[in-house]
């Protein structure tokens, strides 16, 4: 089972923050339909990224990803990782793979993604959830928005 994280995101030079205020589509029952729906009409809105890839391993710079994430999603903190690799030394910092600085790097600007979602929304059928209003608020702040996959190992 896979759980999905909305993540706003920020860059600022090398260093990309994922912020604390991130949550989770659960049930995934209520959310995936729409996100899917969004996703058909604006292929590049809200693409899934696996957590584990978005780790480097300094050792090895062509891999991507790991299975042992060093943080919990949920822990409530903002965590930042760093393309450059010698960034990621610090405490707290943690190497950005290659393949997430390319996934990153082919978000959709803010104001695109918020074009989209006001399209998409005026096709929407029925309620709207409060988190579509939550990723409007980010893109409005300037940070792109990420839908991030954790899957769970049981």
């Amino acid at each position: 089972m896979a759980r999905y994280w909305l993540t706003p995101v920020t860059w600022e030079e090398e260093r990309v923050t994922l912020g604390s205020e991130r949550f989770s589509l659960e049930p995934e029952a209520l959310h995936l339909p729409l996100v899917r729906k969004l996703r058909e009409r604006y292929p590049r809105l809200l693409l899934p990224f696996k957590i584990g890839l978005l780790l480097g391993d300094e050792a090895d710079e062509e891999a991507c990803g790991t299975s042992a994430i060093p943080f919990a999603m949920d822990g409530g903190k903002a965590l930042t990782l760093a393309a450059a690799y010698e960034d990621s030394a610090q405490e707290g910092v943690w190497p950005l793979s290659h393949c997430a600085e390319a996934y990153l790097h082919r978000l959709p600007l803010p104001h695109e993604a918020l074009e989209w979602l006001s399209a998409g929304e005026e096709a929407a059928e029925g309620e709207l959830p409060a988190w579509l209003e939550r990723m409007k608020d980010w893109l409005k702040a300037g940070a792109q928005v990420i839908m991030l996959k954790e899957e769970s190992h049981s």
